[in-house]
């Protein structure tokens, strides 16, 4: 069995930012996280047994949310070594720590090393004080300084998170922003499009408001000089929104788009095992509930079909700088394989796609439109 991820979720935050749609609820201080590590260890016992899992090679850990740096070091220490006494992690194992840029967190960096935390992704999204307040978020950029150049000194792999697309943003706003992150020469940077979905306060902002907002061809501007100055600097466009120095890409997310399988802990947490694809519930109340009662908190659980399987297949593929292969065609029914190829030849006639050499990858049209484009191939 190859070598598996786990993905575990931290679903609490001081306050929701204005521009999130994901499972997050008010943090009200150690006291309520306690309650949900024990269950944490809880679903790993039921999962690890139900699955079959013990003693799997662990090739990555990644801790997201919700703002999993609110987490005492401690405690994500003994969630570490509870991972490590189920599972045999590999040598040069990948751990990495949402990291929200704060004053606690500062304080926190060097310690978080020590319990085997080995990268952090610090969630700036702009250096920016009138971007960060219409984002909902109320740290002094002097911290974030602070606390990207404490990073830098301590950790070799690392990530900053930056947001384009902002309220009032133009070229020259988005050029500050970038230019400053460069300044750190961090090895891993991701590169967000603004994208707004309910319950985000700011999605119901721009549906009244839409002129503050830059317009898809301005949009289109910012991302086309992103991609030409990161690669002038040496960085690998090697995901559509992440870009990496050579050997620093995240090893957690290649193993996303590379289909392979991960385990997920914690209220919404994915996992993927086998042909299975499973959700936990969404809702923490139903999460509590299901584990005090000794059962699986999984409510969603479906057996991916050939054609379904491999539309994801092709759309993670193009995901990354390389593409998808023909050669991959070969481990699918003929009938299904066949039905896609005519779908990814449709899009390079169209033009979203470009075909070499028996890979297809974006053309710069398509990168501009990704998800659209690749909901087709999914569906």
């Amino acid at each position: 069995m190859k070598p598996l991820s786990i993905y575990v979720h931290f679903p609490f935050c001081v306050q929701r930012c204005r521009y999130c749609d994901f499972v997050s609820y008010p943090w009200n201080g150690r006291a309520s996280h306690l309650e949900y590590l024990a269950l944490l260890q809880e679903e790993l016992v039921l999962k690890v047994e139900a699955y079959g899992l013990k003693g799997q090679k662990i090739d990555t850990v990644y801790f997201g949310g919700g703002s999993p740096s609110l987490l005492e070091v401690e405690d994500l220490g003994r969630l570490l070594e509870s991972l490590d006494t189920f599972f045999t992690f590999s040598p040069d194992v990948e751990v990495t720590l949402e990291f929200k840029p704060g004053v606690t967190e500062l304080l926190k960096i060097d310690d978080l090393r020590k319990v085997g935390i080995n990268r952090l992704s610090i969630g700036i999204q702009s250096f920016d004080s009138r971007n960060l307040h219409f984002l909902g978020r109320n740290t002094p950029v002097g911290v974030m300084v602070q606390v990207v150049e404490k990073v830098r000194e301590l950790y070799s792999r690392w990530n900053i998170d930056l947001i384009y697309s902002l309220p009032l943003q133009d070229l020259s706003v988005w050029k500050r922003d970038l230019e400053k992150a460069l300044s750190f020469q961090p090895p891993h940077l991701a590169v967000y499009n603004l994208t707004l979905h309910p319950p985000a306060p700011l999605y119901w902002f721009r549906k009244v408001h839409p002129r503050f907002f830059p317009s898809p061809e301005a949009e289109t501007v910012l991302w086309e000089w992103a991609v030409v100055r990161l690669q002038a600097e040496g960085y690998r466009h090697y995901e559509i929104s992440n870009f990496a120095k050579p050997g620093y890409e995240c090893r957690h997310n290649l193993g996303y788009w590379s289909n392979h399988e991960y385990l997920g802990l914690g209220v919404s947490a994915w996992s993927y095992l086998g042909e299975i694809r499973e959700r936990n519930t969404n809702f923490l109340r139903n999460y509590v509930r299901r584990l005090k009662e000794n059962d699986l908190p999984v409510v969603l659980r479906e057996k991916l079909s050939p054609s379904r399987k491999l539309g994801e297949a092709i759309m993670l593929g193009l995901r990354k700088e390389e593409g998808f292969s023909l050669e991959e065609l070969a481990h699918y029914p003929p009938k299904v394989a066949e039905e896609k190829l005519r779908t990814l030849m449709q899009l390079v006639r169209e033009g979203w796609l470009i075909e070499n050499q028996g890979r297809f990858s974006f053309s710069p049209r398509g990168l501009l439109l990704a998800n659209q484009v690749l909901a087709e191939i999914v569906d």
